[in-house]
């Protein structure tokens, strides 16, 4: 995640939510608990999870939002920080071909849902930091978390085109598992590709104009 990116000013618009992200975040990181009975030992009180599932283009502030839940006790899941890794961390944007790319991000996919399934069994707070540019994938997530008796928070972050490719161009000269590259194709496909959310019970966050 880039300088730039993590010093910008978040304004938010969430549902007639007129606050900062300081405000949303504390609003999301909310706490509910249920009652569960277990027959004859009688009811006890059992932590429900939070997910937080963000959604976003790159360069639109997801990890840095992510890592401010982390520092309240969410646990961060990241198909770029894994990837970073098995690449012996180096830049999947610059050692891969798309193809290649996506079917490792698609593995690793794989493996963090069944964590996240664990991390919410263990009464856990999440944050799944990734893109979630399709309704299919939202509404998938959504499933699976109330499954396991949970409740989820769909943030979608905004911003103009003009400031994404501001952010990347500064983001694609560092270093990072937080820094995949995004050149001018795979930007353009992102574009054309993703599915902003609208009326699925989203918190809108839009960042200022570059």
């Amino acid at each position: 995640m880039g300088f730039q990116e993590q010093a910008d000013v978040f304004h938010c618009a969430a549902d007639g939510h007129d606050g900062g992200v300081e405000e949303l975040a504390q609003e999301v990181r909310g706490r509910e608990f249920s009652q569960v009975e277990h027959g004859d030992q009688g009811s006890v009180t059992q932590r429900l999870s939070t997910v937080v599932l963000m959604c976003g283009l790159p360069g639109a502030g997801k990890t840095t939002y992510a890592m401010d839940l982390v520092r309240r006790g969410y646990v961060r899941l990241s198909i770029d920080e894994v990837v970073w890794q098995r690449l012996g961390q180096r830049d999947a944007g610059l050692v891969l071909e798309a193809e290649a790319f996506d079917q490792l991000k698609e593995e690793v996919r794989r493996e963090q849902r069944q964590e996240l399934v664990e991390l919410m069994l263990a009464g856990r707070d999440v944050v799944v930091d990734y893109s979630f540019w399709s309704r299919a994938a939202r509404d998938d997530y959504k499933v699976l978390i109330e499954k396991h008796g949970g409740r989820w928070e769909l943030i979608h972050l905004k911003a103009d085109r003009a400031t994404l490719e501001r952010r990347l161009e500064a983001r694609n000269g560092e270093e990072g598992p937080n820094s995949v590259t995004v050149d001018e194709t795979l930007f353009s496909r992102y574009l054309t590709n993703f599915e902003a959310p609208d009326g699925e019970g989203e918190q809108v966050v839009v960042q200022p104009s570059a």
